[in-house]
């Protein structure tokens, strides 16, 4: 079996977690493949599929000769492994939430995931011939899928009746307005220079009326320079001292020179943008989110407590 039609195995057999981009090839060459091994020679697993005029619903490739016919709800058998023609079709809308473009209704795709799911079927009828289910892995790894399950359904029940309205995510809007607000941008221009003495200097020329820009490209050793110490919009200070600084100015304000990371500074701030409320209509679903999180959370913390306490 090719890494194509072992992915689509996988699939139809319920591993939703190896969805792959190959799956509907996979079906395509499954379904040529099926022709090509209806010719050859059956293994020595009993199978039955049982035929179209019986199901109605699938033309399945028989990969044996049936020794006895099929009940009327059956549509295959291995061994005493069978799948009914309502198991089949629940079967059949897994692939489709799985693989949105296959065509389900399809005689082709049919046949190929029936006879996917008998392949498999002679596999672990083969595998337990051996002894495989008794391996100490092969068991450790189903009781670790088993609790995984166990705790999956567990926390399904437990906040399966979680709602939050439009209510409540206006209510929480409203009491933390503050909060939600889009985040301040600041337009910073620099001058960094190699000494307090130096840096002095070169305040004073500003205070006096010397443009901002033409100092930093004559006197910066920063790599700012030559866009006239432009570090455009900034969402967070390049260093924490430098934030510090940002905060404490107004629009139009140059700072008094401080120690950087890489000398002195001399920064101006030239315009600031965001800092507005955010519109409820645009982050409503956001809310609803983290809040159904929220109170999922609580029940479950809620419940482990509790557990904590009998155990």
């Amino acid at each position: 079996m090719n890494k194509k039609t072992f992915f689509f195995t996988l699939i139809v057999c319920g591993t939703f977690f190896l969805t792959s981009c190959d799956m509907f090839d996979s079906m395509k060459e499954s379904v040529a493949n099926n022709k090509k091994q209806a010719q050859k020679s059956a293994p020595t697993q009993t199978v039955q599929t049982a035929p179209a005029s019986q199901t109605k619903s699938v033309a399945a490739s028989a990969t044996t000769a049936p020794s006895a016919k099929l009940a009327a709800n059956v549509l295959a058998s291995v061994g005493t492994w069978t799948i009914t023609v309502d198991e089949f079709n629940a079967r059949l809308l897994e692939v489709k939430q799985v693989a949105p473009d296959v065509d389900i209704n399809s005689m082709e795709i049919k046949s190929a995931i029936l006879q996917e799911l008998v392949r498999q079927q002679l596999i672990i009828a083969d595998a337990e011939k051996k002894g495989l289910p008794k391996k100490a892995d092969i068991i450790n790894a189903v009781k670790e899928f088993q609790n995984t399950l166990l705790v999956q359904e567990t926390v399904r029940e437990l906040t399966k009746d979680i709602k939050v309205t439009d209510e409540d995510a206006k209510k929480f809007y409203d009491e933390n307005k503050d909060k939600l607000v889009e985040p301040t941008e600041y337009h910073v221009r620099e001058i960094v220079v190699g000494s307090q003495a130096k840096a002095a200097e070169l305040f004073v020329e500003i205070m006096k009326g010397a443009d901002f820009a033409t100092i930093a490209k004559d006197n910066s050793i920063a790599k700012s320079a030559a866009q006239g110490g432009d570090l455009g919009f900034l969402n967070a200070p390049t260093f924490p001292e430098m934030g510090n600084v940002v905060l404490s100015l107004k629009v139009g304000d140059v700072s008094n020179p401080f120690n950087g990371p890489e000398g002195v500074y001399i920064i101006k701030l030239d315009e600031t943008k965001g800092g507005k409320q955010i519109e409820f209509e645009k982050i409503k679903q956001d809310i609803l989110q983290n809040e159904t999180i929220t109170r999922q959370d609580k029940i479950i913390m809620d419940y482990l407590n509790k557990l904590q306490q009998e155990f």
